[in-house]
């Protein structure tokens, strides 16, 4: 049985990382199969994920072909049979859409000619129906899912695990809502609309109550339409309302969906697959992590077993956006709960063959992403295939510049794919109980990022400052400082009791209760910085300066590009600055070029308070070295200091030891040393770091109870434990400076040899002299 425990997976009993692979059955010919299993077992992978194309298997209603009747690779049977007799287990991704680059989303044509009713309507009052886009909730749509359902799940369910199957997980209906995101595009179907006015009428009771915060006329709440997407001026109560029902909608719907698989003997937890990146050129940038992500915060109230699967595309990765994936992790694990994480589509290969993905980038994906406290990783894709003609939305190509192409030939990074397996066949379990040890807090506030149906020039400033001030601000200037950090909603969470200083992101909006929120935490004992701006009326536009006000300050605008600092003056990325009346006892951090406050820290209770009038990003290196000395003066901590600082380190912490991720994502070579819990990495001279790379070093791991490993310049690539011997093997970081460090019997012992060999017979012996001692004293 499989069981979701502390953000780990649990597979009768035992921990699993899960290192799987997407393998496209139905663009791979049936003879090949087996072939392109055994290539993934031969990488490491223990799981293999595919989607089951509803539009493949259902090719006119009502009637379906899992047998291979009408095409060889529609044998679904023998698709199952294969990966169970392989023991290699399996996550299907069974719609009712599977995107994929399929036609209509992976939904059956039929579908969509012959029921016009289940296709979403655009604002123009066209429908969408060429993109295959659902009206998710449509009676009719959820009908005919229900009936696909029922024939797919009767095939699929004597497979899961708890019948001794290979089944661990099921990925309901892919990526909601991305393609209504990518388009800004809610659904304004009849139906659609009439929930929306259940869900105000249920909040609002009377139709008083809403005209009243409206200040509209209307007579019943029959008369309400949905907003248009265009804002002209400010945001009104519509817009912040539909984007909560969107949020509900989306809940429901997958709440349905989960009732119909449980109908039909499901009990594996359930993912769900988030939209997160976007392609930039040759990067692809995480920059609407934050935003797609919650537009999933009510899900884990409606199916508690739901785990969220990220989609990280980076295509290039390096310093420039390697914090993106710290950025779609955090977001992620603060919407859900207690249940583990895993990347759901983790970029092994880019569906176009420009821009070239490399090994490196590869590599620093999957060690990147573990870093981040995830349990599972799905290399998207795992083998390339070919496409029939009902399928495929770019023809028969599908190379995806997969590590297995369609022919089944190794691409360079399949070894990169095989090194990371054997890193997790040796530390997997290991890995799985650990969480990563952060510095701070970073305040989210959700309602800045619930626009995603919302567009004008409001939502543009918004949208950039955002982008440039939390996302590629504060938050990268945490991450290239080495501070590691998880989300905290400031909204919906209890922050009262957190020990840990708190950096929010603000705007001129907030409501109240957040507002009395941040106060009480400062007041009680945090501490709080908070940029670039302050609140001043609520989500309303309504007067709203509590925080301002509590605080005592007292403040107007100045222009201002230079911002004069305790290190030398900095330029700023804004026309206009916050500045303050400072007190006495406020310690000044900034001043404006007219000796104008705008940077400060405050003494408030028992706390303290850092205030930014202006936005911080990483344009140019003072600025770094600027928010090093801020987070310096607030108290900031660091788990694990590097030397230069140019380097990178996040830590996973457990109960049976630790891992630190120690990388150079700059593409030159760079020498230095890490210093964690007063140990230095190596104790003497430096270990040099190639260009992008990232080791996973062990630190204080047990492996057995007489043998420790305090660390080594290098990961462990396979470890041996049997009656004999204990044998550990490395891939060390720099060949001309290798070291391990263990305690065998408490007693320290150091080893150069990138394989360790330890006699059993030889800790059994010292243990049976430390107990003859015991005795005799």
């Amino acid at each position: 049985m499989i069981e979701l425990k502390n953000r780990a997976f649990y597979i009768n009993g035992k921990p699993l990382f899960i290192y799987s692979g997407e393998v496209h059955y139905f663009r791979i010919e049936p003879q090949n199969w087996l072939k392109v299993i055994r290539l993934a077992k031969e990488a490491g992978l223990n799981t293999i994920a595919s989607y089951i194309p509803w539009r493949f298997h259902e090719l006119n209603e009502g009637i379906f072909d899992f047998a291979g009747k009408t095409h060889p690779r529609r044998n679904l049977k023998k698709w199952l049979n294969l990966l169970f007799d392989e023991e290699m287990y399996f996550i299907p991704r069974i719609g009712p859409v599977s995107n994929g680059e399929m036609k209509n989303e992976g939904l059956p044509a039929w579908l969509l000619e012959k029921y016009k009713e289940t296709c979403l309507i655009m604002e123009s009052g066209e429908a969408i129906h060429h993109q295959g886009t659902p009206s998710y909730k449509n009676p009719k749509f959820l009908e005919l899912t229900e009936k696909w359902y029922d024939k797919l799940l009767t095939e699929i369910a004597p497979y899961q695990i708890q019948y001794n199957g290979n089944i661990i997980l099921v990925q309901l209906c892919n990526e909601i809502a991305m393609v209504n995101w990518l388009a800004k595009a809610p659904d304004f179907s009849p139906f659609v609309t009439s929930l929306y006015q259940n869900f105000l009428q249920n909040k609002y009771k009377t139709i008083e109550n809403l005209n009243k915060l409206y200040k509209t006329n209307y007579t019943n709440f029959k008369e309400i339409r949905q907003p248009s997407v265009k804002i002209s001026d400010n945001i009104l109560p519509e817009h912040w309302d539909r984007a909560e029902f969107y949020r509900e909608y989306y809940a429901e719907y997958f709440k349905t969906l989960k009732s119909f698989v449980t109908k039909r003997g499901i009990t594996v937890p359930v993912i769900s697959n988030i939209p997160q990146f976007y392609d930039f050129d040759v990067r692809g940038r995480g920059i609407y992590a934050t935003l797609t992500t919650t537009m999933f915060d009510r899900f884990v109230k409606k199916v508690k077993d739901v785990v969220f699967g990220g989609a990280y595309q980076m295509r290039r990765l390096d310093y420039e956006n390697y914090h993106d994936i710290s950025m779609a992790s955090s977001v992620i694990k603060m919407i859900c709960g207690k249940n583990p994480v895993l990347c759901a589509e983790l970029q092994t290969g880019i569906m176009y063959d420009r821009p070239k993905l490399y090994p490196k980038d590869v590599e620093l994906n999957l060690k990147q992403s573990t870093s981040q406290g995830l349990n599972g990783l799905n290399c998207y894709m795992f083998a390339g295939g070919t496409n029939t003609e009902d399928i495929g939305q770019f023809g028969s190509y599908h190379e995806w510049q997969a590590p297995i192409s369609s022919n089944l030939e190794k691409r360079p990074h399949f070894e990169v794919l095989k090194n990371f397996g054997k890193l997790i066949k040796a530390i997997g379990e290991e890995i799985t109980l650990t969480q990563k040890e952060i510095s701070c807090c970073l305040g989210f506030y959700t309602p800045y990022y619930k626009t995603e149906y919302m567009d004008g020039k409001v939502i543009k400033e918004i949208d950039f400052k955002r982008q440039q001030y939390f996302f590629d601000g504060i938050a990268r200037l945490l991450e290239i400082n080495n501070y590691s950090f998880e989300f905290v909603d400031i909204e919906k969470h209890d922050i009262s009791d957190s020990n840990l200083p708190l950096w929010v992101y603000s705007d001129t909006f907030m409501d109240l209760k957040t507002q009395k929120k941040l106060l009480y935490f400062v007041e009680n004992g945090g501490i709080l910085s908070i940029l670039p701006l302050l609140p001043v009326v609520d989500l309303y536009n309504r007067k709203c300066d509590f925080l301002i006000k509590t605080l005592g300050l007292q403040s107007s605008t100045v222009e201002s590009r230079l911002i004069y600092t305790p290190i030398g003056d900095i330029f700023v990325d804004t026309f206009k600055v916050l500045v303050f009346e400072p007190n006495k006892k406020d310690e000044i951090l900034a001043t404006t070029m007219d000796k104008s406050v705008c940077g400060f820290i405050r003494r408030f209770g028992k706390g303290k308070i850092l205030v930014l009038g202006f936005p911080l990003n990483d344009k140019f290196n003072i600025i770094r070295d600027y928010f090093k000395f801020i987070a310096k003066k607030i108290g900031m901590q660091k788990k694990i200091n590097v030397h230069p600082e140019l380097l990178s380190a996040t830590i996973r912490k457990g109960p049976d030891g630790s891992f630190i991720f120690a990388g150079n994502f700059h593409d030159m070579k760079i020498k230095g040393y890490i210093e964690y819990k007063n140990i230095r990495i190596p104790q003497k001279g430096d270990i040099e770091f190639k260009e992008r790379s990232l080791f996973v070093i062990p630190f204080n791991l047990k492996i057995t109870k007489a043998v420790r490993l305090i660390y080594a310049f290098g990961e462990l690539s396979e470890k041996k434990l049997d009656k004999n011997k204990i044998v550990l093997k490395f891939e060390p970081i720099d060949k001309t400076n290798f070291e391990a460090k263990l305690i065998i019997n408490k007693k320290i012992r150091y080893f150069s040899n990138y394989e360790i060999s330890i006699r059993r017979q030889e800790t059994e012996d010292r243990s049976q002299e430390e107990k003859a001692q015991r005795m005799k004293n």
